[in-house]
């Protein structure tokens, strides 16, 4: 399901500053020229007739659930740019699931880099443009405790309280830039 209106970039999430501080498109392909895609997708049947809760589908002869896990992203291929709007994979949502479901009926395709990748991949081939030029990706709604945790010890490490962009830069290869690299927001 698309979603193109500008407020998601420049309004709501307030990356006009950055994205336009690299030099990159903070517009959506619909109007001034802009080059950014939004696609929402969730793990779940819109136009089902039940609730999420009573969802379920087959795959290969085994039956899953549906855990209205919910991916927001914006691709630009042409400036080679991912960015995560909203991130909630299968294994949190399913959490709120009633009743919960087991880790072991997570669909196989669950983490937001494995989506994300594909889709990339489908939309640089239909573009004409090369999935390896992809030079950045940037998450931007982080909900998850243990990389909050780790943000937060970063920062007060660095003495950063926060601002606009360009924010905080942490050197490559140094314990704090490790550590944000280790969260489970980067690992996929």
């Amino acid at each position: 399901m698309g979603n193109d209106d500008d407020s998601q970039l420049r309004d709501d999430w307030g990356l006009d500053g950055a994205l336009d501080g690299l030099g990159l498109s903070s517009y959506t392909y619909l109007r001034k020229g802009g080059k950014n895609r939004i696609l929402g997708m969730a793990h779940v049947d819109p136009y089902g007739s039940s609730m999420a809760d009573h969802q379920t589908y087959q795959v290969n002869g085994q039956t899953y659930r549906a855990t209205d896990a919910d991916y927001t992203m914006s691709f630009n291929t042409e400036e080679g740019v991912i960015i995560g709007l909203s991130r909630e994979g299968p294994a949190t949502s399913a959490l709120r699931r009633n009743p919960s479901i087991p880790a072991a009926q997570m669909p196989i395709l669950h983490q937001s880099s494995d989506v994300g990748w594909l889709i990339w991949q489908e939309m640089t081939k239909r573009d004409g443009h090369d999935a390896k030029n992809l030079r950045y990706l940037i998450s931007v709604s982080i909900e998850n405790q243990k990389t909050l945790s780790v943000c937060r010890r970063v920062f007060i490490n660095n003495k950063w309280k926060g601002g606009p962009w360009p924010g905080l830069t942490l050197k490559a290869g140094t314990d704090d830039f490790n550590a944000i690299l280790g969260t489970p927001n980067m690992q996929g």
